[in-house]
């Protein structure tokens, strides 16, 4: 039999390697092996905090509400209203157009992954066709009637509300808000300020690596609109897997002590697809305009 205080130096020398293998996964973005999540577990077990906020703290009204069924609402795009472009210059539309359209088509697979049943998008178009208000105002609109006939117990809202393209970067602003049926309530929101760096070639082009190179192939579209869509959905993908394990799984009671993701946060994919998350200020996400708005409203007053 081993002694006791050999047992807790073994515990010990484990924790700090899975700290370790915790920390280095977290900054490369790779997702952590069943050994770090292992001993994750027992870092938990024994007491130890992992984190400043956990899920329990972060996501308290998503487990008070604990919703199963959620009806992903038609993603709302700001982008072309708010963007520094040429009406005529068709082929960005046309790119941030087609990259809204495939945010929305992707957004149920990461919360199947947690657990939830994620309402189909064809239903949810239907859905969308007979109810009165608009997704731009389903936001604000009583949601009892998508419990009551449909059984959601939950709305979830995408919306991208500006591109910013810089040479090697390219940069969207989008939300994520779930609320709940039940009590009308926003039981969770997250911004993203989510970036790609794009290496481009002398005459100007983003360069065309093996990833985008397949997904324009799979997809039929070109590079542009192809850099757009796989940023948006990287993202989305983050956020949406960040949410709450649905309470019929059974990593659902382990899930209350991971960490979260703050409210607002930066998402940088570099060009070797690994990426980094870090958090912003209120003020980092708003546009431009609402700050020299505010900036000019309190010189005013």
């Amino acid at each position: 039999m081993s002694h006791p205080r050999t047992t807790l130096t073994l515990l010990a020398a484990c924790a700090a390697m899975a700290v370790a293998i915790g920390c280095s996964s977290v900054k490369s973005g790779e997702k952590k092996s069943p050994f770090s999540e292992m001993f994750q577990a027992t870092l938990q077990d024994l007491g130890v905090p992992t984190s400043e906020e956990n899920k329990a703290e972060r996501y308290e009204q998503v487990y008070s509400e604990s919703p199963e069924v959620i009806y992903i609402a038609p993603v709302v795009d700001l982008s072309k209203l708010r963007a520094n472009h040429d009406p005529a210059d068709s082929a960005y539309n046309r790119e941030v157009s087609v990259a809204a359209h495939y945010l929305y088509q992707t957004m149920a697979a990461p919360l199947n992954q947690n657990g939830y049943y994620a309402i189909s998008n064809m239903t949810a178009r239907e859905m969308a066709r007979v109810e009165p208000n608009t997704t731009t105002n389903l936001k604000n609109s009583d949601l009892s009637g998508y419990a009551t006939q449909y059984g959601a117990d939950a709305v979830l809202f995408a919306t991208i509300h500006r591109w910013h393209d810089q040479p090697g970067v390219w940069t969207v602003y989008v939300d994520f808000t779930l609320r709940s049926t039940h009590t009308g309530e926003m039981i969770a929101h997250t911004a993203v300020k989510a970036s790609k760096q794009i290496p481009y070639t002398i005459t100007g082009e983003p360069v065309k690596l093996v990833k985008d190179t397949r997904f324009c192939k799979k997809m039929s579209v070109d590079n542009g609109t192809a850099q757009r869509c796989m940023l948006l959905e990287e993202a989305a993908g983050f956020v949406l897997r960040d949410l709450p394990k649905c309470r019929t799984t059974r990593q659902y009671r382990r899930d209350l002590y991971n960490k979260a993701i703050d409210h607002y946060i930066s998402f940088t994919i570099n060009d070797e697809g690994k990426y980094e998350v870090l958090p912003i200020s209120i003020e980092d996400f708003e546009p431009p305009a609402s700050k020299q708005a505010d900036k000019k409203q309190n010189m005013q007053e």
